[in-house]
């Protein structure tokens, strides 16, 4: 749907009742894969080899591979299979709608740590903290990655607004020889996330972690996804000790979480209604998509592709006369950054 004024946007924005019926129906008809029982099979039969003495070490990472590349290639189905048996009555519950603008169309759904990033997650978080101690060790986890994502850190943070009127202006800003687009989210109320919600502190945790123990949990959750939990033994201790760990670590900032990690949980990505302690998201009504366990960019935008309602293209010669648009209503980069240098840039081009 292309829109060329602030007039045609303002229209387009509303979700129709045919809208919702769309956006459902296409959740509804993801899943239609039937990997369940390879799965399950396979990982017995990991099992079995793991707990054979005979076998030789190289017999057993040759079934480790297989599982783990099989899984690699059917992760989004079977998230799929999974995401479409918890959300099948999603018609039946209230939605909140978030706005993304990108100054270009063909911006994938992906955080930072997913964008063609060399380095490990947990190298920016470690390498931040020893260096700026003073401002990021008395803060929990989260915080530490909106500061990080704040100062242009990559992170697992995507930006997202309430306002989509901030979401357009983000589509126009920039680049103005390519066609912005603006994704609209729907999301249901009950799975809007705040920053003290288990979850959010649950997915905050990964990014001290290396690529290598990301991927065992990630493999981990795929494998228990359709069990529903993960196994744990008499003393109640997850029973794979990747998962322990994790748990342990979480624990050590919140003494009060609970052993209810859920393997959906690690690897569907969760909307987050941020405190409004800062200034920045104060004036952008932000929020953020918080990526969960992602193979790539690719499982990470297909993820988040199942919450947009609908996109609205910006044609690249309209993107100027929209944003007069929008200043006219105090939509404009010192009133959307409201640090003193942007707005003394502002004040000077002005």
């Amino acid at each position: 749907m292309i829109c060329r004024t602030l007039q045609d946007f303002l229209t387009n924005i509303k979700i129709s009742d045919m809208d919702m019926r769309h956006f459902n129906e296409g959740i509804n008809s993801v899943g239609n894969c039937k990997i369940k029982n390879a799965v399950l099979d396979m990982f017995d039969s990991f099992k079995d080899e793991k707990k054979n003495k005979s076998n030789t070490a190289l017999s057993y990472a040759k079934q480790k591979a297989e599982l783990w590349n099989f899984i690699g290639n059917q992760s989004y189905e079977a998230y799929s299979e999974e995401f479409l048996d918890k959300h099948i009555d999603s018609e039946f519950h209230s939605h909140r709608f978030f706005y993304r603008g990108v100054a270009n169309k063909d911006y994938k759904l992906v955080s930072g740590i997913y964008r063609n990033n060399e380095k490990e997650e947990n190298y920016y978080f470690h390498e931040l903290q020893v260096r700026c101690p003073n401002i990021l060790a008395h803060l929990k986890n989260f915080n530490k990655l909106t500061y990080m994502q704040h100062y242009g850190s990559p992170t697992r943070l995507l930006d997202i607004t309430a306002n989509p009127l901030v979401g357009l202006y983000f589509a126009c800003e920039s680049h103005f020889e390519i066609d912005g687009k603006v994704s609209i989210f729907g999301i249901r109320s009950d799975e809007v996330a705040y920053e003290t919600s288990d979850r959010v502190q649950m997915l905050s945790h990964l990014q001290e972690l290396s690529r290598e123990e990301q991927e065992q949990l990630q493999i981990l959750s795929y494998i228990y996804l359709f069990k529903g939990k993960f196994p744990q033994s008499t003393n109640s201790k997850y029973s794979d000790p990747e998962i322990e760990r994790f748990y342990y670590n979480i624990q050590k900032e919140n003494n009060a979480f609970e052993r209810g990690i859920v393997p959906l949980d690690m690897l569907r990505p969760v909307f987050v209604q941020a405190n409004q302690d800062n200034p920045r998201i104060l004036k952008q009504d932000g929020a953020f998509i918080m990526s969960a366990l992602d193979f790539n960019e690719t499982d990470s935008d297909g993820k988040l592709k199942k919450h947009v309602i609908k996109e609205l293209i910006i044609p690249a010669e309209c993107k100027k006369t929209i944003l007069s648009e929008l200043e006219t209503i105090c939509i404009h980069k010192a009133s959307l950054f409201p640090e003193l240098d942007t707005v003394s840039q502002y004040l000077r081009n002005r």
